[in-house]
């Protein structure tokens, strides 16, 4: 029997599903695959992740490693939250460079 593989991206999408066990991580990949009907390339991931968890052992799926994959995934998302927080508070409004522009032509108040 050829060894089971899975690839980056399906490790990640298995990682953000969360799931502690192998069933039940394919059942909750099965109630997903028809919501992603719209997303061609997303359904086509999740289907082959699913098909190949449903041909490893238990005892393989507890070596995929996820926790791994998972915790970099909240280190992703940490610096998102990071990156929108400096984002949400602009360096100057619109009313602060208009002062500015007024000022520079000496149209100030």
């Amino acid at each position: 029997m050829r060894k089971i593989t899975f690839d980056e991206e399906e490790l990640f999408a298995l990682a953000i599903l969360e799931p502690a066990d192998r069933k039940s991580m394919v059942g909750k990949m099965a109630d997903i695959l028809p919501e992603l009907k719209e997303d061609q390339e997303m359904y086509s991931l999740l289907l082959s992740a699913m098909e190949k968890l449903k041909r490893i052992s238990d005892r393989d799926y507890e070596k995929l490693g996820l926790d791994a994959y998972r915790e970099e995934l909240r280190y992703m998302d940490e610096e998102d939250d990071d990156n929108s927080d400096l984002s949400a508070s602009p360096v100057g409004s619109a009313p602060d460079a208009k002062k500015e522009t007024e000022a520079q032509n000496g149209q100030g108040d």
